[in-house]
């Protein structure tokens, strides 16, 4: 990684020279219907709904960042971002 793309990764919050690390997943619990789109779609098995939870439970050592649950989630309830929003 040459130093143009170090201190352009992860966007405009990133302080310059730093690699931020792995993207992180945020669930709106205003937004989430607890539909279980998400956990549908994930062929990884990263996102799951237990009974009787409102909301979906991520496992980040199972999840691989591929963005499915963000693209088909119906109210845009996840975020899979590098800042900590």
């Amino acid at each position: 990684m040459d130093r143009q793309q170090v201190d352009n990764a992860g966007g405009g919050n990133a302080a310059p020279g730093t690699v931020p690390g792995p993207p992180r997943l945020y669930i709106d619990a205003c937004q989430c219907i607890g539909c279980a789109v998400c956990a549908d779609v994930c062929s990884y098995q990263a996102m799951r709904m237990e009974v009787l939870q409102p909301l979906p439970e991520w496992d980040e050592s199972a999840c691989v960042r591929c963005g499915e649950c963000q693209e088909q989630c119906p109210t845009a309830a996840i975020i899979l971002s590098l800042d900590c929003a």
